[in-house]
């Protein structure tokens, strides 16, 4: 089981992957929060409408389920990691209610992995040091980090994967179900998925994605 917050299934969603979460066999858990982030809030409009049914189907088939995750536990992940990074002695806000309740999900025992495309989650739970060196670039300005705040609520997480919708792509491709969907014809189909997720909202460096080019070729 995987647990999950909107960024990864919209990016693999606008690419038009949703299908290959049902190739893998991969069960994903999300939150409330997440299903109305996906499914409920762009159902209603027309830009993203097409996208949300897309994503629907995955829950109508029990490819992704709805789980409530411990309230506690969400209130002091959203408390604490929004007050660990501060500029002018003022907090930055990190992360959001669906990001720190697909981390609270991850308490569960069933669930191997986050999958989440956001930079930011990511270098929270991996290298809370290098986060604070990413947001001074964005911010241009020195950011204070309270790291035993940070490191008390990683604490609290269990050590399970950090994955990314490039990681379910690469996946993908290992096993031949991308070819499946598209014709190589002259161009590469991992780079092109991958540079698809990119723009589609995955942090992913134009470096990784040669990586991937060149090791799965």
């Amino acid at each position: 089981m995987i647990s999950a917050d909107s960024s990864a299934i919209i990016s693999l969603s606008m690419t038009c992957m949703s299908q290959v979460l049902v190739e893998l066999g991969k069960k994903i858990v999300v939150s409330p929060t997440v299903f109305e982030e996906v499914v409920s809030r762009p159902m209603g409009g027309k830009r993203f409408a097409l996208g949300s049914m897309r994503v629907n189907k995955l829950f109508d088939s029990k490819i992704i389920s709805v789980r409530k995750p411990d309230s506690g536990l969400t209130k002091r992940i959203l408390e604490c990691f929004n007050s660990a990074y501060l500029i002018d002695k003022r907090p930055l806000k990190i992360i959001h209610q669906g990001e720190a309740e697909a981390l609270a999900l991850a308490k569960e025992g069933d669930v191997e992995a986050i999958l989440v495309d956001e930079r930011t989650t990511r270098l929270l739970l991996e290298d809370p040091k290098q986060l604070r060196e990413l947001l001074e670039r964005q911010n241009n300005q020195s950011v204070e980090l309270n790291l035993e705040q940070v490191n008390r609520v990683r604490g609290l997480l269990p050590k399970v994967s950090v994955i990314r919708s490039a990681e379910i792509a690469a996946l993908a491709y290992e096993r031949g179900i991308l070819s499946k969907y598209m014709s190589k014809g002259e161009g590469n189909i991992i780079e092109a998925v991958l540079c698809a997720l990119k723009f589609s909202g995955c942090a992913i460096t134009w470096g990784e994605i040669e990586e991937y080019k060149s090791g799965l070729d």
